[in-house]
């Protein structure tokens, strides 16, 4: 799992963030992984009506759009820009399903947006509450996402320490 997360930062999340990012990346690709890979798939959204391996509701996908995206023209070209060209007209939620690199680019756009709500240290705890709050609005802790942050953490340090 350790050469899994590895590679998914490193192929999947790294570049589509720093095509997108605005600032240092650290953050946003932790909480991406961590997201992504937790233990069992349980989707972050209220109602598990949640898309993408981030698990995205379409309400969130669409303010993503909406509420950042659309006063950030230069940013929303580069992020339509992961999308397909047919399957995004068509049903835009189902293309957070189908396109890595877009469900990454929008998720990442989300961290973005309310990375003000990131406060602290980059530990498995305070990854967790963000990464909460930007999805469901609310401050709470989940525990298999810090176990998941606390795995995801590790294997990084010790990637980075062989390099």
């Amino acid at each position: 799992m350790r050469d899994l997360a590895v590679a998914f930062r490193d192929r999947i999340i790294s570049p589509v963030v720093v095509a997108i990012s605005e600032r240092e990346t650290p953050l946003l690709e932790t909480a991406l992984a961590g997201a992504a890979l937790r233990e069992s798939f349980a989707p972050c959204c209220r109602n598990n009506q949640a898309f993408s391996l981030y698990g995205l509701s379409s309400g969130l996908h669409r303010r993503v759009w909406d509420e950042y995206l659309a006063y950030r023209p230069e940013l929303a070209s580069l992020v339509r820009g992961f999308a397909s060209q047919r399957q995004f007209l068509q049903n835009p939620d189902h293309e957070l399903d189908t396109n890595i690199n877009y469900a990454t680019a929008i998720t990442a756009c989300l961290l973005q947006w309310q990375s003000n709500a990131m406060s602290g240290n980059l530990n498995p705890e305070n990854l967790s509450r963000f990464w909460t709050y930007c999805v469901l609005g609310s401050a709470r802790r989940d525990p298999e996402l810090c176990q998941a942050y606390r795995k995801i953490l590790r294997w990084f340090d010790a990637c980075s320490a062989a390099a």
